[in-house]
């Protein structure tokens, strides 16, 4: 039997999800481009596309192709609907581009593309030869693909930079290229090695012999210097001491810093060295930002949720899990184990999906039916929507209470609407039937301006294909980070957290957003 274009699709969402899955333990940059070109060819039937990234603000290179003219590492000048594709941030669909006012193609032969931005990075296109062969599906599937791009190249950036910062922070001692300098015991400069200058940004006739260290410390480090060098001199200690130093270089730029120092007993002089730390304590903290916002949407989230440890011991569990199930965090977080929660007939068919979940994900579903206690022991039917957390051996179960299908939406709608996040719900057309003020804030938009409107109107339509998905019933509930562009050009980041509400046979998203 043929398959509908709506199947196809389906099956072509499900595989891109798969593809997910998988980019997630991939840690190069060439086994990426490799996965999404394979999935751009046998998922999405592009036959002549490629993965292009900027190297200057002039060209970009090619990092991954097939089928096309250019091979990789070709540079070819950020112009064309390239160039527009990468400048305003959009993806462009051309069906005709010989015509078009946008396109500059590379061979006369092509006359279908579409582009789409891989963030701040590039961009990815597939080309035709023939007119009008791309569609809007085709569009929205590369999008979804190329999201997968986007977050996996983010990553990989993130984790080599607190790598190479690692890395440097061991070496600190036997790196000779690191800013060292000689100081006397009043604390003035009497050398600077190459590597101080750079850090710095003064050569050494700047410094030598008549400028003193504390001009450039910032706060009371000054004080934690001075009583180092005293207490190493009045010992004759020449261990080395370590120690965290802020230092203001040049141009006026405070930089986090490891200290060493040592004494010279020969020459009465202290050896110091810095190595410049700020790019790793900048990823640390962005990182732990990152995990604040996640454990906002967590702990705020309209459904039940708890984060389940590889030795199935309960880690969290969020305050609407506690309200539809009675249990007390503290009387279940680190305590239980979630077989504990769920009946004896679901247990070994649960562990096997546990176990397997953590080598590969894709092997086992995503979500299932069972039978669980609540606080009270009786039995409550319900849904689990299961995923890792990547980078953890931990899961994030959300659970969908089945008993009584038909959703309280009052009490629902009271804890998201006095909440302090956003929040919005909207029907399965996408028109938004309820928002709270918080979420008019975030996004601009004047009450008057409401009426009707579709979330497709809104920045929400920066996760369409997730929230399509929902609506389909692919999935029950998700959670995202995303940056949005406000009318006035700012940009601001945000964690959303969308889920499904039922009320009879009416389907309706519910949605959170915190910004951060």
């Amino acid at each position: 039997m043929t398959k509908s274009i709506e199947e196809e699709i389906r099956e072509k969402i499900k595989r891109l999800h798969e593809v997910s899955f998988k980019m997630e333990s991939i840690s190069s940059e060439e086994q990426v481009f490799d996965t999404i070109i394979d999935a751009a060819k046998n998922i999405l039937d592009f036959y002549v596309c490629s993965i292009d990234l900027i190297v200057d603000e002039n060209n970009f290179e090619v990092k991954r192709t097939i089928g096309g003219k250019n091979k990789e590492g070709d540079k070819y000048p950020v112009k064309g609907i390239a160039g527009e594709t990468f400048r305003n941030n959009k993806s462009y669909i051309e069906n005709d581009v010989q015509d078009s006012d946008v396109a500059d193609p590379l061979r006369s032969s092509y006359k279908s593309v579409i582009s789409i931005p891989i963030g701040d990075m590039g961009i990815f296109q597939a080309i035709s030869d023939k007119p009008n062969d791309f569609d809007k599906n085709d569009l929205e599937l590369a999008e979804l693909l190329i999201t997968h791009l986007t977050e996996t190249l983010k990553r990989i950036k993130n984790e080599k930079k607190l790598i190479e910062s690692e890395k440097r922070y061991r070496g600190i001692f036997d790196n000779k290229g690191t800013a060292k300098i000689i100081l006397d015991e009043d604390m003035v400069i009497n050398k600077v090695s190459k590597g101080f200058e750079e850090f710095s940004g003064y050569n050494s006739k700047e410094l030598e012999s008549h400028v003193k260290f504390k001009n450039f410390l910032f706060g009371d480090d000054y004080d934690t210097l001075k009583n180092f060098i005293e207490k190493i001199r009045d010992t004759d200690d020449d261990h080395l001491k370590k120690f965290d130093l802020k230092f203001i270089d040049k141009f006026g730029n405070v930089k986090d810093t490891i200290g060493a120092i040592s004494y010279i007993p020969e020459s009465k002089e202290f050896n110091l060295s810095l190595l410049d730390v700020t790019d790793f304590k900048n990823a640390l903290q962005e990182l732990r930002r990152m995990e604040k916002g996640y454990q906002t949407i967590f702990e705020n989230s309209g459904i039940p949720m708890l984060i389940v440890r590889k030795d199935s011991i309960i880690d969290k569990v969020n305050s609407k899990f506690v309200e539809v199930f009675g249990y007390h965090k503290g009387d279940i977080q680190e305590k239980k184990s979630w077989t504990e929660l769920v009946l004896d007939d679901y247990v070994p068919m649960m562990k096997k999906y546990h176990l397997k979940r953590r080598s590969d994900p894709a092997s086992v579903p995503s979500s299932y039916k069972c039978n669980v206690y609540d606080s009270n022991g009786d039995i409550r039917r319900v849904l689990l929507e299961v995923g890792m957390i990547p980078k953890t051996e931990e899961s994030l179960v959300s659970v969908i209470d089945l008993t009584d299908r038909d959703v309280d939406d009052g009490g629902i709608h009271k804890s998201v609407f006095e909440s302090d996040i956003g929040g919005c719900i909207f029907d399965n057309e996408g028109e938004i039937v309820e928002k709270n003020n918080k979420f008019l804030d975030l996004f601009d938009i004047a009450e008057d301006d409401t009426q009707g409107i579709k979330y497709l109107e809104t920045p929400l339509s920066n996760f369409k294909e997730k929230i399509r998905s929902l609506l389909d019933g692919d999935i029950n509930s998700f959670i995202e980070q995303t940056e949005i562009k406000k009318s006035e050009g700012k940009i601001f980041k945000i964690d959303m957290n969308c889920s499904v509400l039922k009320k009879g046979n009416e389907k309706y998203i519910l949605c959170l957003i915190n910004e951060y």
